[in-house]
């Protein structure tokens, strides 16, 4: 799935070094908070507040796992397929897409197939 985005949030969320070594690291493996703060060596304020601007455009995805002990913790997972920048005579435009899963896909096809066609 395709958005685009403003230009300036994805920008700036994508300018600090750390927030895309946690993009990087969590492609392959699901991270913590806490897990991102020592990876990255930053303070977990850090961390939260990169995360929220990830999550908040569609980069991170958000789970709550449930330990053996029946604690609940959160982890974070890319879920980026890619960012595409595009200059125009107004400037730019980001496009985000992100990595769909089968419900997703087939959310999009039902809603595709129920758009009036002009």
């Amino acid at each position: 799935m395709s958005t685009e985005r403003e230009s300036a949030e994805v920008f700036a969320a994508l300018c600090s070094a750390h927030a895309r070594e946690m993009l990087v690291a969590a492609a392959s493996e699901q991270f913590s908070a806490e897990e991102f703060a020592d990876h990255c060596d930053v303070s977990l304020p850090t961390v939260y507040r990169h995360v929220e601007a990830l999550v908040d455009l569609g980069m991170l995805e958000e789970r709550t796992e449930l330990d053996p002990d029946g604690n609940h913790y959160t982890v974070y997972r890319t879920n980026l397929d890619y960012v595409r920048f595009d200059l125009n005579q107004s400037g730019f435009l980001a496009t985000v897409r992100r990595q769909l899963d089968v419900v997703d896909r087939f959310g999009d096809l039902w809603n595709d197939l129920e758009a009036p066609s002009d």
